[in-house]
């Protein structure tokens, strides 16, 4: 895909995304990534390399920085880290959704041309009716049984304008019948930038 030229700098619904001068059709990705081992207390003191100051009131310890060197760049560090917050409050209600056996919340989180993989699936699932077809759960599931509860960690997001790719890995708790079963999921989700919240348009889902 050839992208245009962009300006100086990239104004996005994620933050302001500075330019590399010396390849100025190649804006850098904006990176978040939490951190499991810090609190919400030690956020405040997290360092940044920017004007901003730290966001003490984040519910984590975030990060951004120039995902291309790794270095850090100035960014609007409070856009991102809110569209980051979204964006994982986002797969929170797909989560629940599955605890819940709630298919209304799937169908309004998930973008009309959704693509993806299961564990289980040979061959790409196109479109939110493949996905609720194929990638969610048996209609007549009973709350109690499937998916039962959740854990994220490892949550890392890079922003791409108003497209992004956020990696966690997922423990959930699973009923099957009367037994327990653990499961630790890695999934790396595409969201897109929708008028009124960020909408899952791609997924691949692996043991």
């Amino acid at each position: 895909m050839a992208w245009p030229a962009p300006p100086s700098s990239v104004a996005t619904t994620s933050g302001e995304i500075r330019v590399n001068p010396f390849c100025p059709r190649n804006p850098r990705p904006a990176r978040i990534r939490e951190h499991p081992q810090q609190s919400a207390k030690s956020a405040a003191n997290t360092p940044f390399a920017s004007n901003f100051p730290p966001p003490t009131d984040s519910p984590v310890a975030l990060t951004a920085h120039d995902a291309d060197h790794g270095a850090m760049r100035p960014i609007l560090f409070r856009l991102l880290i809110a569209d980051a917050a979204q964006i994982k409050k986002e797969i929170e209600i797909i989560c629940q959704a599955f605890v819940d056996k709630d298919p209304k919340v799937l169908e309004a989180t998930h973008g009309k041309d959704w693509r993806g993989f299961t564990p289980e699936s040979d061959h790409v699932i196109r479109g939110r009716d493949g996905y609720m077809n194929e990638a969610t759960f048996d209609p007549s599931t009973p709350k109690g049984q499937g998916m039962v509860g959740y854990r994220i960690t490892d949550f890392d997001v890079v922003f791409y304008g108003d497209t992004a790719v956020a990696s966690f890995v997922l423990e959930v708790d699973a009923m099957r019948g009367t037994q327990k079963v653990a499961q630790k999921l890695t999934i790396l989700d595409v969201f897109h930038k929708e008028p009124h919240r960020w909408v899952q348009v791609a997924s691949n889902t692996s043991y």
